[in-house]
């Protein structure tokens, strides 16, 4: 089983590519809204591994943090990151009818939340 440091590294890496894109590829923001939900997907999982706690096949950032929050309950400040970020697991990558695309300014914002999610695990978890 991949360790905690593992879904960290694999967060940061998802982290930066969202940042480029956005500064060099802004046709591709929708990638960029992807890695954001993926980062603090990551990040949460990593924290939970941490933990020891079982880890569920899930995309659901919401049900993560909640199971973060079950260990400490400062991770319910990060809650409305979660909420924003969770449709991006899907509604970035697939074309529909009623899912517009953020501008680049909304596009930071998720990013900048993606970032408070995986800088405040990083503060909570020791390193190996």
């Amino acid at each position: 089983m991949p360790k905690h440091s593992d879904w960290i590294l694999f967060a940061q890496r998802d982290l930066k590519a969202a940042k480029i894109i956005i500064q060099h590829e802004q046709e591709s923001i929708s990638v960029a809204l992807y890695l954001s939900q993926q980062c603090a997907e990551k990040a949460l999982k990593g924290y939970l591994v941490y933990k020891k706690a079982p880890l569920r096949k899930t995309h659901d950032l919401l049900s993560l943090m909640y199971a973060c929050a079950d260990f400490d309950a400062k991770f319910n400040k990060l809650v409305q990151n979660a909420i924003d970020l969770n449709p991006l697991s899907t509604c970035s990558r697939y074309p529909d009818d009623f899912y517009i695309i953020p501008d680049l300014t909304t596009t930071k914002i998720f990013i900048q939340q993606a970032e408070e999610i995986l800088a405040f695990i990083i503060d909570e978890v020791a390193w190996d």
